[in-house]
């Protein structure tokens, strides 16, 4: 019971952290706690600093960069022998397919905190290799995946590793094709997670019935800060889902919904009539109404952009609003307008 007790963290003032995993927070995932520059506990770098710094520091450490590449010849010379012996004692591991031991060298020679897996054409056989050498092995803190070819079995396996992860924070799945039964699946490992606090699923095929997985999820899940969900399927009622499942979550802070392709395909079909523009400007209004009601006991700002029209200038101004603490939530929606 005392595990479970909710407190606030005086270092990066995160609150509503459950006192059982606390220690966790500070050791892996607080931005403002002191770590040291070290690899396998190698102390030569006398450098301390806060979380949020140590990529910049690592970059340009020498020491660091030095033990890095070390660290990295010696596993590749491991494996090497390692893939060696095994193949004179075992003639089956001579029929090992030759893309898969090169995606595991690839991620075992990648940085321990970020794996970079983009537009590497892998398909859903692929993650059960992603899963055991990054998620678990490597214990990566960011995941990109986007532009490849996964769809829903893909996000099973991915699913079944998020469940009980205590690593992975940023998980980038976008321009994929993950479809609403591979949301549901994410939805329900998500639903557990504790640690994941960024989730990118632009562009895969998602529906209002995808939007009903997240939105459940979303009443559940109190980690996630940002989710972006742009040039997906989603209508209004998937819109409508979601700002509901806002009013039981607190840690969701940005939440971005642009150019949806339901209505972006209607708005360039040739019967597209003055009156269903009217219509579904109306219906983007009742959204924007309907988020804004929430505004009050989660000081919600709602921003809502022209299709193909996103002033950037005006994100960057309201995020910094948002780190000022004037805005607990963004909300981004996708608005049109007539061009005669």
């Amino acid at each position: 019971m005392l595990n479970e007790i909710l407190v606030k963290c005086t270092l990066c003032d995160e609150i509503n952290l459950q006192r059982g995993n606390f220690q966790n927070h500070i050791n892996n995932l607080c931005p403002k706690a002191d770590v040291s520059c070290s690899i396998n506990n190698d102390t030569s770098c006398s450098w301390i600093g806060s979380r949020d710094q140590l990529e910049i520091h690592q970059s340009k450490c020498k020491i660091y960069q030095s033990k890095l590449m070390s660290n990295t010849n010696c596993i590749k010379d491991q494996r090497s022998k390692t893939l060696t012996v095994d193949r004179k004692e075992n003639a089956v591991n001579e029929s090992t397919n030759p893309r898969e031991l090169e995606l595991e060298d690839y991620i075992i020679r990648s940085a321990d905190w970020l794996i970079d897996l983009s537009e590497r054409l892998m398909i859903n056989s692929d993650m059960s290799i992603v899963v055991e050498q990054a998620i678990i092995r490597k214990q990566c803190t960011i995941l990109i995946l986007s532009e490849n070819h996964i769809d829903a079995s893909g996000a099973l396996i991915l699913a079944k590793a998020l469940s009980n992860n205590t690593s992975l924070i940023r998980l980038e799945l976008q321009y994929n094709c993950i479809g609403d039964r591979g949301v549901d699946y994410l939805a329900d490992a998500l639903s557990v997670n504790k640690c994941l606090k960024v989730l990118d699923l632009r562009d895969n095929n998602i529906t209002h019935e995808g939007a009903r997985h997240l939105a459940n999820m979303l009443k559940k899940n109190q980690t996630l800060t940002s989710l972006s969900l742009n040039s997906n399927h989603i209508d209004d009622r998937g819109v409508r889902l979601l700002a509901d499942a806002l009013i039981d979550n607190i840690s969701l802070r940005q939440l971005s919904l642009f150019q949806t392709k339901e209505i972006r395909s209607r708005r360039e079909e040739d019967e597209f009539a003055e009156n269903d523009l009217r219509q579904f400007q109306e219906k983007i209004n009742k959204l924007r109404q309907s988020f804004e009601r929430l505004n009050q006991p989660n000081n919600i700002k709602v921003i809502t952009s022209q299709i193909g029209q996103v002033d950037w200038n005006r994100l960057i101004s309201v995020e910094k609003q948002q780190e000022r603490g004037k805005y607990n939530q963004i909300i981004y929606l996708s608005s049109f307008h007539n061009d005669d």
